[in-house]
């Protein structure tokens, strides 16, 4: 045999018996691997999945848009010679004729109106359930046409002087026009100094304090200086509370590998 082509052939040989000796060992590597190896035991994993939490936001507050058209879930307390609150869906204030501004939601509005003066409060006893948050919002608007505020330690009328608004979180065992400890948070008042004339806007507050208890929701308007107009809308106490409402509901899962 030629030179050359015996040292091919020795070559090719050499080249084969790598390649088989490679093969082998991979093969080897292969089989003693443990990571992916394929048994005929059939393994099952069961595992539950619970339902996930999540939040609802419940509202507290019932008739809060005055959408009945009267009073249905509030208590009204007008004392005085006159004025009283009022649900409406006029243009002008039944009693003393001045303009209304229209409802903040839907056709009805609750408001104080009056030819003189008396003491006007508008509750509602709210139960708040345990929760992560709770909020008041509500829209309120104001005419003073004595064009001055003043407000002293009382809601009596006959305090002399004595034109105020204020909203409060009340304890439900204080008396109703109790400014004192009964008040557990003042959500709004007017002061000597604020402007007179007050259009539509919100008013909000952090409730969560009061998570778990009943309090009382307390809007309440005096007036023994001249015309003081009060209007309210959109009441609204949300609570968001932690629910058991399944976002998926898997039930069981059990998965096999072969």
């Amino acid at each position: 045999m030629h030179k050359t082509t015996q040292w091919f052939v020795r070559a090719g040989f050499a080249t084969l018996l790598i390649c088989a000796f490679a093969g082998a060992a991979i093969a080897a590597s292969i089989g003693s691997s443990t990571d992916y190896k394929k048994t005929t035991e059939h393994r099952t994993f069961t595992s539950t999945i619970h339902p996930w939490w999540t939040h609802a936001v419940v509202e507290l507050v019932t008739n809060g848009s005055f959408e009945t058209g009267d009073f249905t879930g509030w208590n009204v307390l007008d004392a005085g010679g006159s004025g009283q609150w009022l649900v409406t869906s006029a243009a002008t204030a039944p009693l003393s004729g001045f303009s209304v501004p229209p409802a903040a939601d839907g056709s009805f509005q609750a408001m104080v109106d009056q030819v003189g003066p008396g003491t006007h409060i508008l509750y509602q006893d709210i139960v708040i359930p345990p929760a992560i948050s709770v909020t008041l919002n509500l829209m309120l608007w104001a005419e003073n046409y004595n064009l001055a505020y003043f407000n002293p330690a009382s809601l009596d009328f006959n305090v002399i002087p004595n034109q105020q608004a204020r909203i409060d979180i009340m304890s439900t065992g204080a008396p109703l026009d109790d400014v004192g400890a009964g008040v557990l948070l003042n959500v709004f008042k007017t002061v000597p100094g604020d402007p007179t004339s007050i259009p539509y806007g919100p008013v909000t507050a952090d409730l969560t304090a009061f998570a778990g208890q009943t309090v009382r929701l307390r809007i309440a308007e005096v007036d023994n200086q001249f015309f003081f107009n009060l209007g309210v809308d959109a009441v609204s106490i949300s609570a968001e509370t932690p629910t058991d409402t399944k976002r998926a509901a898997w039930g069981d899962v059990k998965t096999r590998y072969r």
